[in-house]
C-alpha cells in the first residue's frame, strides 16, 4: 500500500441526518473523480430517520478497528457531515490516531492539514456544493508540512 502524504487507498465517509444529502452528493462524486478508490458509506442511509452524530462516530471507529494494521493514520482516513460539524468532530476526536477538525472554509482546511496533519475531515451542511468540492479535494491532496513544531506538537496530542 502506498503510504505517499495525500495518499487515500480507502475512505470511510458518513453523515448525520442533517448531512445525508450533502454525503450522498459526495459519494457520487467519489464514485464519478476516484472509481478505483474504496468509499465506505457509514450512514446515515435514510434522511426521514433521526440519527445521533455519535452512532455515526461509532461507525467509523468499528470501521478503523477492522482494518487497524492496513490504514495510514497520516492519510486521509475520513469524512463525517453534520448540521455545523462540530458535534462529530468531538465525537471522532475521541478516537484514538484520529485528528478531526471541523473545516468549513479552504483557510480551515489549510490550517487543518499543513500543522495539524488531520485524517479526518467534518464538515456542516451549510455549504455551496463548489466550496465543498474544494475543501474536500484539498483533504485529500495537501501535504502535511513537516515542520518540527507541528510534528512535536502533534505527538503531544498523542499523549494527551
Amino acid at each position: 500500500m502506498d503510504t505517499a502524504p495525500g495518499y487515500f487507498e480507502c475512505l470511510f465517509i458518513g453523515s448525520d441526518h442533517n448531512g445525508h444529502i450533502l454525503k450522498e452528493q459526495l459519494l457520487d462524486y467519489f464514485q464519478r473523480m476516484y472509481p478505483t478508490k474504496v468509499i465506505i458509506n457509514i450512514g446515515t442511509y435514510n434522511i426521514n430517520r433521526f440519527v445521533d452524530y455519535p452512532d455515526i462516530v461509532k461507525e467509523y471507529k468499528k470501521g478503523i478497528n477492522k482494518m487497524k494494521t492496513r490504514l495510514n493514520f497520516d492519510n486521509p482516513l475520513c469524512i463525517l457531515i453534520g448540521k455545523t460539524g462540530i458535534g462529530m468532530s468531538i465525537a471522532a476526536n475521541k478516537i484514538k490516531t484520529v485528528r478531526a477538525a471541523v473545516c468549513n472554509t479552504m483557510n480551515d482546511i489549510f490550517s487543518s492539514k499543513l500543522y495539524n496533519n488531520i485524517n479526518t475531515l467534518c464538515m456542516g451542511n451549510n455549504i455551496t456544493y463548489t466550496e465543498i468540492i474544494k475543501i474536500v479535494e484539498s483533504f485529500l491532496k495537501l501535504e502535511f508540512e513537516h515542520d518540527k513544531v507541528h510534528e512535536k506538537c502533534i505527538k503531544k496530542i498523542h499523549k494527551v
